[in-house]
């Protein structure tokens, strides 16, 4: 049997599939210079779904919902898609809006740095993903980190004055050392995000589960 073949064999009875994702998990500095300019936003757009802090990341890849079994495919597949990388910095600076500031629908923080590297970790996981038979990304990897949706677009009034006034601001940097395979369970308050494994990044490009 094919992976892309197991990937539509029928769940188990009573097992619940695992909403995944994989992403780089921004230190608390960082997390709280960036909550801070959130503060700014609501106040101009009270409308808009304002993510938590706490739950802050850059997403390397969105996989959905996986069955339980699958886990730890995913999780070794990650593992060797890092390998052969290295720790890079990367630094957070200014806001925008997808698909534009006039009509956004995504609002985000920017990413500067060693960007190059975040892509190629973008692309390597998609990658390592697609080869066991998940669906390959359809768009290109932009880094972001974001920070607000908009369900309607009157809910991104005052958005683009918010934006302006955010500029070239900086909110930190990080070294990013490890991804993480990340569980999201979906509440009316919100979604909790809780860690399935830690990848570590190393310096001599072995991807090793912390």
């Amino acid at each position: 049997m094919s992976a892309r073949e197991a990937r539509h064999q029928p769940m188990r009875e009573g097992q619940k599939p695992v909403r995944t994702f994989v992403a780089v998990v921004l230190p608390q500095d960082v997390k709280q210079a960036i909550g801070s300019v959130e503060s700014q936003f609501r106040k101009s757009a009270p409308r808009v779904r304002w993510v938590s802090p706490e739950n802050l990341h850059i997403t390397l890849k969105f996989l959905g919902n996986v069955d339980a079994d699958r886990l730890s495919d995913v999780e070794a597949a990650v593992r060797e898609a890092v390998k052969g990388l290295k720790p890079f910095r990367l630094e957070f600076r200014g806001a925008g809006a997808f698909p534009n500031q006039k009509k956004p629908r995504v609002i985000w923080i920017g990413i500067e740095g060693e960007v190059s590297l975040l892509s190629e970790a973008a692309e390597r996981v998609d990658k390592a993903l697609v080869d066991i038979g998940f669906e390959a990304e359809d768009r290109p990897f932009r880094g972001h980190v974001t920070i607000g949706r908009c369900r309607d677009i009157r809910d991104g009034a005052g958005v683009s004055d918010a934006l302006r006034d955010v500029g070239a601001l900086e909110l930190g940097s990080m070294t990013v050392d490890r991804v993480i395979v990340m569980k999201s369970d979906l509440r009316p308050e919100g979604p909790i995000y809780s860690e399935i494994a830690e990848i570590k990044i190393e310096a001599g490009g072995q991807g090793v589960v912390g």
